[in-house]
């Protein structure tokens, strides 16, 4: 009886805003013995007025504190006070102590849960408090049953700002912001508290409506100047208006900033072109924790200023330890490499990660490889396989054909396309393949052999020219010194053994032939007749 009669006290209490109307509920209290029914013919507001109406109800039930009940109503009273007006400097609340559910009630709130109730005797106490929690934290769950508890609470809190303010935000919190925006603006008309006035300059920024968000901010910076909330919304108006330089300078306030103020400052300085403090500032706070466009800015500021490619690379390796499926790092790392043309490397980061990529782009990347090691026949394999992952301005297209044996198509892209010296052993071929004898002949005539040409070309210069000579001794001549500058070159030594098989000379035959066997185990031409022998 006496414990509800203290909490009927405290409701009571927070309503009062003269000494004459305290008085007038203690003589109630007095007569009601705790008969409810009396206090409700009173049909008392449970309103939390401003800082001085709780400040004087915390003085009147300081003249009772060493009465238990008195206590919890002190303590209570002044839990909701550094709740609502957290900056405005008061102490912690009063202490209690031993395992009073009151302490557990309030930490869940601070903690940004709804409490679990207290029970029967607690029941206004958990009813019109518990949805406090909204003010810290951004769970839909907690959001959604303190709504409903708003519902019930609105009986007792009548026509209080706490309701309208509440619910402004957890409708900003639940994303209805216009919705938000408008219960905030009840709740300041019927106080001007200055937590309404920071969710009003949130919404406002969140709606882009940065003019009336900055008058907003003005007014609660002249209050409570350096007060890091309001900094931390300063810094964002800033960001959102264009001024990156000064966001910079007031997140620098800012002691603990949430992940997308973060981002928002570490894109400033991109914004200002200030790269390398970009970068400073990201390493301060990257972490394997941190969300992908983290990662994704910080690769592009080191792209920005060149860093070196190793650098580069043991980034980006922790860049995919951090997210191993992402493709992007694994491609650039890859393009590095490339232009390293790091073979092994290459190979080994395909091996272990070339998993996460589609077919056709690891088919892309094992065809730049085979390019990059000369490996033209894999190269055809994959292009076969694959024939999108060869690009329109292909720049090895000779390559490709002639790995492909397309001799018609290498001939065919010579007549708008000059011939390299990389690219006249193939042209050679090609023009002979086709038949197209009279423009081998004209080709290797316009040539003149020098000491530039590697000894695999001009031992194919000799063995083409034997082609157009007439005499036996001018064809030997040439085709001896082919073989001089490649002695495995399978053209030469077959020209050789057939000369010599149509000469019947079997010795020399035997001798060529035996090398062909050796070199050419897909030709059993000459083994065979080396059995008829």
């Amino acid at each position: 009886m006496i414990r509800t009669k203290y909490f009927l006290l405290l409701l009571l209490l927070t309503s009062c805003t003269s000494q004459q109307q305290l008085v007038d509920l203690n003589n109630v209290l007095d007569q009601s013995q705790g008969d409810v029914s009396i206090l409700q013919n009173i049909q008392p507001r449970l309103v939390l007025g401003t800082i001085k109406d709780l400040t004087w109800s915390e003085e009147q039930l300081l003249k009772k504190r060493n009465d238990p009940y008195a206590q919890n109503l002190l303590y209570v009273m002044q839990e909701i006070r550094a709740i609502l007006y957290p900056w405005d400097g008061y102490a912690r609340p009063y202490s209690l102590t031993g395992d009073n559910p009151l302490i557990s009630f309030f930490n869940q709130i601070r903690s940004g849960t709804i409490p679990t109730n207290l029970g029967p005797e607690y029941s206004l106490i958990y009813l019109n408090f518990a949805p406090l929690a909204v003010l810290y934290t951004d769970s839909p769950n907690v959001l959604l049953d303190a709504d409903d508890l708003l519902i019930s609470a609105d009986l007792a809190w009548g026509d209080s700002f706490v309701i309208p303010f509440l619910r402004g935000v957890i409708q900003y919190k639940l994303s209805n912001t216009r919705e938000g925006l408008r219960d905030i603006n009840i709740a300041l008309n019927l106080n001007p508290l200055s937590q309404g006035t920071y969710y009003k300059a949130l919404i406002l920024i969140e709606l882009k409506e940065f003019e009336s968000a900055k008058v907003e901010l003005e007014n609660l910076e002249e209050k409570y100047p350096n007060q890091q909330s309001i900094n931390l919304l300063r810094g964002r108006l800033e960001y959102f208006l264009g001024n990156y330089q000064k966001a910079i300078d007031i997140y620098n306030k800012v002691i603990q900033l949430p992940l997308e103020d973060q981002y928002r400052k570490a894109e400033s300085f991109g914004f200002i072109n200030q790269m390398s403090e970009g970068i400073t500032y990201m390493d301060s706070i990257l972490s394997r924790n941190m969300p992908l466009e983290f990662w994704i800015l910080y690769n592009d500021y080191q792209k920005r200023i060149n860093i070196q490619p190793e650098e580069r690379l043991s980034y980006l390796s922790l860049a995919m330890d951090a997210f191993p499926l992402e493709k992007k790092f694994l491609n650039e790392s890859l393009d590095i490499l490339f232009d390293l043309k790091d073979r092994e490397r290459i190979k080994g980061l395909l091996q272990i990660k070339g998993s996460i990529l589609t077919d056709v782009e690891l088919a892309s990347r094992r065809f730049q490889l085979a390019i990059l090691n000369d490996d033209w026949k894999s190269a055809v394999l994959y292009a076969k396989d694959y024939p999108d992952i060869v690009p329109d301005d292909f720049p090895y297209e000779w390559e490709l054909l002639a790995a492909q044996q397309n001799w018609s198509g290498i001939v065919r892209l010579s007549r708008n396309k000059s011939v390299s010296l990389s690219h006249l052993q193939s042209y050679w071929t090609a023009l002979f393949e086709t038949n197209n004898l009279s423009r081998l002949e004209v080709d290797l005539k316009s040539r003149t052999p020098n000491s530039n040409w590697p000894s695999e070309l001009h031992s194919d210069y000799l063995y083409y020219s034997f082609l157009f000579v007439n005499t036996e001794s001018e064809k030997l001549n040439l085709l001896n010194n082919s073989l001089s500058y490649n002695p495995i070159n399978i053209k030469t030594l077959s020209a050789l053994a057939e000369i010599y098989y149509l000469k019947d000379d079997k010795f020399h035959a035997k001798f060529y032939m035996k090398q062909l066997v050796l070199l050419d185990r897909k030709d059993n031409k000459w083994k065979r007749l080396l059995e008829t022998w």
